[in-house]
């Protein structure tokens, strides 16, 4: 069996991004191989964001910019039937959007075509919300990155929630 990962919104839909088995390789492969995860983010980001697909044709993806490329999230339901018809819902995650060409083109650059995901859907590198987010000694610090310090020590994560709340001190 595998787990993997949805990102829904409860205020939208349960579903905007999902990991299939390619998307997760790819995001095991930017954990592991530093290259590759600043190719990927087109950063030198410390952890590995969450890579996912989406439906162009059910849920509409804008990148409202807080960076060069880098953005927060922005996401409007193209389901006429919605009961709450909730346009351009600012999620607050930092996000980076690529074509499924573009992602292709990178993994033939990188020497890892086998990855290129079944689906040919755009996709989504997050890396969580914005709002959390504090400076340590003028490095930004991501909730996601303390969970991923949390997950990687299997002892650790055994004796912990994961449920925290970053606050910068004094």
């Amino acid at each position: 069996g595998a787990i993997w990962v949805n990102f829904g919104l409860s205020e939208l839909t349960l579903t905007v991004f999902c990991e299939f088995s390619t998307m997760a390789a790819i995001r095991r492969l930017a954990h592991e191989d530093r290259a590759f995860r600043k190719a990927l983010c087109d950063c030198d980001s410390w952890f590995a964001p969450h890579v996912m697909q989406y439906f162009p044709d059910r849920t509409y993806i804008e990148v409202v910019p807080k960076g060069e490329d880098v953005g927060e999230l922005v996401v409007s339901i193209l389901n006429p039937d919605a009961k709450i018809p909730l346009m351009r819902y600012n999620t607050h995650d930092l996000v980076r959007l690529m074509s499924y060409r573009q992602l292709c083109e990178l993994l033939r650059e990188t020497g890892q075509e086998s990855l290129a995901p079944t689906f040919k859907l755009p996709v989504g590198i997050l890396w969580g919300r914005h709002k959390g987010l504090v400076s340590a000694e003028g490095v930004e610090v991501f909730p996601n990155q303390i969970k991923e310090a949390i997950y990687d020590d299997f002892y650790l994560a055994g004796r912990l929630t994961g449920n925290f709340r970053l606050e910068p001190q004094g």
